[in-house]
């Protein structure tokens, strides 16, 4: 019996319910109700009878229907189609219309007509008019052809509409069949009915959507299967939807559950965990996901983590599983490419098979220097097993070596063609070790040579090297050993004496490469025990050898005789060919030693006694001897021609010389006592001696010209003025050396720099650019540098041309050079000697220059005869000062120098004045503008002592003509009143006086020059009558500063009353210190002034009472401050005005604040003061201290027996240095620069006084008032003066003084 059909819940629209048969009905009004509402499903269900569900299939006539309806829009959809194809040709063919529009048309067209009909016209005219009226009527035509066209596509867009909306119910109605149909379909697959189906929706993380879908679905067919559900999962809306019987729903939501309520778990095993995981094709990993199929597990190896999915209770079993490993890891590392090969084996072998029988990972990495690492990952004990399988096969095979010694002719045998018998004899013992098989990394010998091998024929025995593995070594030592024994059998040893090795060997190794040949296969080496070894296979060669030795002995004997090293050329060279032949004649071979002491003759003993005869006279005939020399003085050793020095000894004694330029030696070849008479003749003429001097010194090369004269004339002119005096120039370095009788040479050189001195040069600066050019023209730097260094000075377009006398055209061009490029280039000429003596002093201890260098920022470089200095001009100037300082002490009284003023430079460096001065006292001087002196140089102190006398005196005398009227800085105003308007008052004062004024303004300085002294004080005293008529009508006056703006008064009244009251003029001056006012006007009115200043600033402080403190003059910048910023933060402070009286030497607080607060401003500047004078209590103290040292120096001396330096000596207590610190102050003079001799010997020659040193003539104030000197009482009660060095030493001085203050 057939069971009943399925019942289905179907709900009817309420337009047509359809019968049994499915008739012509429309299913358009159906519908599907929402799977979750059963009322509705039980009255679609109750609809129908059971007699009606017996007798159709409900599900097959819904199918029918809606293939019906799927027809019937696809027909409908192709009739839009058709209609739009249809619409679209209208549009296309659409006829154009006339712009104008038919009603104004048709207005044209009546308005010709009218024309033609009411008036009469030519034919011609009529018929333009029916033309255009024909027209119009063409253009109403086609309007109406449009219109009618139009309304056909508007009829077309109807029928469209009509279609479309019609398909869009079918397309409705066929959606509606299809849900209906699915319903059905859906509860016949679930097999139940669509009143059972239900619907439920859960949520689900985005993240888990893939999880619980699974791999292709394979999650959600599980359930389905196993659940009678139909589930959808919507990933927009992060939703599961579940269709079927309730209790189906209920039991699937709960398997989803297991899937929605996963968790992710992130585990990061070591990395030798994750590498043994993934080993062998991933089998422990694998393995763990066979036992944990219900978590998913991603490896993720780029991050080295693991991802666990899953029910939080089997994540956490499967993350103990990971956790539980018991992997770890070893390393090795692996010695050279030995143990790489016997771990890894031939392609890699040795390593798979230990890997899997221990089922460990193994890998052999290579580091960065060439080692290469074992590391093995696993578990623990197979990792333990596979790490001992292979430090036990590592030692095993472990490649030791040991070696026998080898006899060096053995070592050549073995190595020759390339080594082909040492690699033949080292593959025998292999093949043995080897048991005739195939050798192995571990069976395989290896032999070599020590590569630090001792050169050939220096040892006996050679170092023959065997490598093995720890198994073989001992096998392979035995087979090396017997296999040597047996080859050394076949050497045989000859001795002979050492003189006879060479004669074995022959030239170039010929005689030894003959008995090589006599005995082919043969080797033969020397040894340095003086023996031959022959090595060959047979013994009838070798002894055939042993026989050609000994009779090449028996030709061979040796004969000596002394040689100098000197003359060993000459008996190789040309000079001995002759003697060379005869030897050869006589059947000898002459040589030299190896130490070049002996000549070796070779021969039978007869002839080698007839050679050394021959050789002996021709060494007597031959004595060679040499000298070296300066090579500036080359030149003058060929001077003169057939006169020159070289020529006269050669004709004297009859040597011969020869002049080896290249070494700066000359050599000179005849009899021993002739030879060495005319080497100190060459030396007597080049360095002086016997009554014969050399002077060096170096000219300025503007001046060479003139000194040279036309062809030479001046210099000739000289020798012969000079008779014996020899004149050279090197043109290099412009050095003029003369040598000869001593005075003579003297006088020679005195004459030579007077006519340098005085004569007038010219020198240029080429290359001008137009740049400079312009701005030279437009600046007056060309003429300030003429006035300063009184050059003539011309500039053209691209040169500066410079004439004067040479050493203020030198300051010329440096003072231009310096503008044009920024760098200065200054000059301290010295004597040949004091260079030579500086240069030593700064190479044998640099620190002094270094220290120089370093604190001035200048370059300094020793030259010829000057040390240079460039930099910047104020470095320059700088470094030059310290230098003096240094050089003093290197020199002594050697260098001196005169301190003159600028404005003297031109009075006192009077060319023909320094020349007179210099021509008598032979020192040489020089005016030096950077320091503001005159330098004077000497080799002898007693000279550069006398010419500074002379200069002093010269000094005083030019000091009368030329008078400095020095200002206060304060006074600076006056320098305007004394030139006066345009210049005026001094043209005056030079008319009335004769005298000239130059006003320095940097310097606030009136230099008053004349002819005679009575005249400038004539002009000093109409300055000064001038200057003290200024002070009467311009004169200065302090108001408190706190009272300033009272005095002022508002916009000035204050001011300005008091000037109109007096009748003066009246301004505030110094507004960095603004309490001083200036009264300029008629004397008297300036006077009344002043007192009506005086008085009301009397007033205004009795009424601006304020407490005042006692300051001493020295602490007053302490209290001001770095730009009073100590005075301002006081004021800023306490509220309180601060006024400094410097007449008073107090300081007053008034103003603002209580009388507290000024209390408070005065207690703060006493502080200041009393921390001020403790301060300056402990620098005296320091002073006193150091004083009491150098005393009780002094007195320990005298108690060590030493006895008080004379008078003009002076003594030095010890130097304190730092361990390790070298004490240099022996080396410096005892003097300080600057101090000079005083000699008081007449000119007539009469008695002269004791030398004594002085300090240019200070008065004893002015002594002391230098920081560096001090004094004290000796025992006697007499002053001491000390002057302590800023480089580290002091020393005692011996003064004098002008007058005593």
């Amino acid at each position: 019996m057939s069971s009943p059909p399925p019942s289905y819940g179907l709900s009817l629209g309420p337009l047509a319910v359809p019968d049994p048969i499915m008739g012509s009905a429309s299913l358009a009004g159906w519908s599907q109700h929402s799977a979750t509402d059963t009322d509705d499903v039980s009255q679609v269900t109750d609809a129908f009878s059971v007699e009606e569900k017996q007798q159709f299939d409900l599900a097959k006539k819904l199918g029918q229907r809606l293939d019906d309806l799927t027809l019937e829009r696809d027909r409908t959809q192709r009739q839009v189609q058709v209609e739009q194809q249809q619409l679209n040709q209208l549009n296309k063919s659409q006829p154009k219309r006339p712009r104008d529009t038919k009603s104004v048309l048709q207005q044209r067209a009546k308005q010709l007509e009218r024309d033609r009909v009411s008036r009469s016209m030519p034919l011609s005219q009529e018929k333009s008019l029916i033309r255009q009226i024909d027209g119009i009527k063409k253009s109403l035509r086609m309007h109406t052809q449009a219109d009618q066209h139009q309304q056909t596509i508007y009829r077309k867009k109807a029928e469209m509409a009509k279609a479309r909306e019609l398909l869009k119910t079918l397309n409705a109605q066929v959606a509606e069949m299809e849900k209906v149909l699915s319903k059905v379909d859906l509860a016949e697959k679930l097999n139940c009915t669509p009143a059972d189906i239900v619907m439920r929706e859960i949520d689900c993380p985005i993240k888990l959507l893939q999880y619980v879908s699974g791999a292709d679905g394979s999650n959600v067919r599980a359930i389905e299967r196993k659940c009678s559900v139909d589930i959808s999962i919507d990933k927009i809306r992060a939703k599961i939807r579940v269709q079927g019987s309730t209790s189906a729903c209920i039991e699937a939501i709960q398997e989803l559950k297991h899937y929605t309520c996963a968790v992710d778990m992130e585990i990061t095993p070591n990395s030798d965990v994750f590498t043994y995981l993934l080993s062998r094709q991933s089998a422990p990993l694998n393995a763990i996901k066979e036992s944990h199929p219900e978590v998913i597990i991603d490896v993720w190896a780029n991050i080295s983590r693991i991802k666990l999915r899953g029910h939080p209770t089997n994540v956490d079993a499967a993350k103990v599983a990971f956790e539980s490993l018991a992997v770890t890891s070893q390393t090795r590392p692996l010695s050279g490419s030995r143990e790489v090969h016997l771990v890894i084996g031939k392609t890699g072998e040795i390593l798979r098979e230990t890997s899997e029988k221990h089922m460990v990972i193994m890998d052999v990495t290579k580091g960065s220097s060439e080692k290469c690492t074992l590391r093995i990952i696993g578990l623990s004990p197979n990792v333990e097993e596979a790490m001992a399988e292979i430090n036990f096969k590592l030692h095993a095979n472990e490649q030791v070596q040991d070696h026998v010694m080898v006899d060096s002719l053995l070592r050549e045998e073995l190595l020759s063609n390339s080594g082909a018998a040492i690699k033949g004899f080292q593959n025998s013992v292999s093949q043995v070790i080897s048991g005739d098989g195939e050798v192995s990394v571990a069976t395989s010998v290896l032999l070599q040579f020590e590569k630090n091998e001792s050169p050939r024929n220096s040892a006996s025995k050679s170092k023959l090297v065997i490598k093995a593995s720890r198994t073989n070594i001992e096998r392979a030592k035995s087979l090396v050993t017997k296999k040597i024994a047996h080859l050394e059998t076949m050497i045989l040893v000859v001795n002979i004496d050492a003189e006879m090795i060479p004669i074995v060997i022959g030239k170039g190794g010929s005689t030894m490469r003959e008995l090589r040949q006599e005995g082919q296969g043969a080797l033969i080496e020397t040894t340095p025990e003086n023996t031959i070894k022959i090595y060959s296979t047979d013994e009838g060669t070798r002894n055939t050898i042993e026989c050609k030795i000994y009779e090449i002995i028996a030709r061979n004997q040796v004969g000596y005789v002394e040689i100098d090293k000197n003359t060993i050329g000459i008996l190789l060279g040309e000079p001995g060919k002759e003697v060379r032949e005869t030897c050869k004649e006589l059947g000898c071979d002459i040589n030299v030693s190896k130490d070049d002491t002996k000549v070796v003759i070779r021969g039978t003993v007869e002839k080698i006694e007839e050679s050394s005869e021959v050789i002996k006279e021709f060494l007597a005939k031959n004595h060679v001897d040499g000298m070296s020399f300066d090579p500036e003085d080359e030149p003058v050793l060929r001077m003169g021609g057939k006169d020159s020095i070289l020529s006269t000894v050669a004709k004297e004694y009859g040597v011969i010389n020869n002049l080896r330029r290249e070494r700066n030696t000359l050599q000179i070849r005849g009899e021993a006592d002739k030879v060495k008479a005319a080497i100190k003749d060459v030396q007597t003429f080049l360095n002086g001696g016997e009554g014969n001097i050399v002077v060096k010194f170096k000219v300025p090369g503007e001046a060479l010209g003139g000194v040279i004269g036309k062809g030479g004339s001046n210099i000739a002119k000289l020798e012969t003025e000079f008779d014996g005096a020899r004149i050279h120039i090197a043109r290099e370095g412009h050095v003029v050396s003369i040598r000869g009788p001593e005075e003579n040479v003297k006088k020679c050189r005195s004459k030579m720099l007077t006519d340098i001195a005085t004569t007038r040069v010219i020198d240029s600066i080429d290359g001008l650019s137009d740049e400079k050019f312009n701005e030279l023209s437009n600046s007056d730097f060309m003429r300030r540098t003429s006035r300063f260094t009184n050059a003539s000075i011309t500039l053209s377009e691209n040169s500066i041309r410079i004439r004067g006398i040479s050493g203020d055209v030198r300051d010329a061009k440096a003072s231009i050079n310096e503008h044009l490029t920024g760098t200065y280039r200054a000059f301290i000429d010295l004597e040949g000697s004091q260079t030579e003596r500086v240069k030593n002093a700064s190479e044998r201890d640099s620190s002094h220059f270094d220290r120089i260098k370093a604190t001035a920022g200048a370059v300094i470089d020793i030259e010829a005869f000057a040390v240079v200095i460039s930099g910047k001009k104020s470095n320059v100037k700088k470094a030059k000062h310290q230098l003096m300082e240094w050089l003093g002490f290197i020199l002594g009284n050697e260098l001196r120098s005169l301190k003159i003023h600028r404005a003297l430079y031109k009075p006192m460096s009077n060319p023909e004045q320094l020349a007179n001065i210099a021509n008598e006292t032979g020192a040489c001087i020089s005016l030096d503008r950077d320091m503001s002196c005159i330098l004077v140089r000497s080799e002898d102190p007693a000279r550069s002592g006398e010419a500074l006398q002379l200069l002093e005196g010269m000094l005083v005398e030019t000091k009368k003509r030329n008078l400095l009227v020095k200002f206060e800085t304060a006074d600076t105003w006056l320098l305007s009143i004394i030139v006066g308007k345009g210049g005026a008052t001094i043209k005056k004062l030079e008319q009335d006086s004769n005298c000239r004024f130059d006003i320095i303004k940097e310097e606030v300085t009136v230099v008053i020059s004349g002819e005679t002294e009575d005249i400038v004080q004539s002009g000093k005293a109409a300055v000064d009558e001038i200057v003290d008529q200024a002070r009467k009508e311009c004169i200065f006056t302090d108001i408190p500063e706190s009272a300033m703006s009272a005095f002022i008064g508002k916009g000035g009244s204050g001011i300005k009353k008091f000037s109109s009251d007096n009748q003066v003029k009246m301004e505030r001056i110094n507004k960095l210190h603004s309490g001083t006012i200036k009264i300029t006007g008629k004397e008297e009115n300036v006077a009344t002034a002043r007192d009506a200043v005086v008085a009301w600033v009397m007033e205004w402080e009795a009424s601006n009472e304020g407490i005042s403190v006692d300051i001493d003059e020295r602490i007053i910048p302490v209290v001001i401050g770095k730009g009073g910023e100590t005075i301002r933060r006081i004021q800023k402070e306490t509220g309180c005005k601060l006024d400094i009286n410097r007449q008073q030497s107090t300081i007053t607080a008034r103003e603002g604040g209580s009388d507290n607060a000024r209390k408070e401003a005065v207690s703060k500047v006493q502080t200041i003061i009393d921390e001020e004078m403790i301060q300056i209590a402990k620098r005296t103290a320091e002073k006193e201290q150091a004083e009491k040292a150098r005393a009780s120096v002094r007195s320990k001396s005298t108690e060590n027996g030493g006895s008080e330096a004379p008078a003009g000596t002076t003594m030095k207590p010890p130097v304190t240095v730092s361990a390790g610190v070298k004490d240099r102050s022996s080396e410096f003079a005892s003097k300080p620069v600057g101090w000079a001799p005083v000699n008081d010997q007449k000119k007539n020659g009469k008695s002269k006084k004791e030398t004594k040193h002085v300090v240019n003539k200070l008065t004893r104030n002015r002594l002391l008032s230098d920081e560096n000197i001090s004094c004290e009482k000796d025992e006697s009660g007499q002053l001491v003066y000390f002057y302590a060095s800023p480089l580290g030493f002091s020393v005692q001085l011996d003064v004098q003084f002008d007058e005593e203050n």
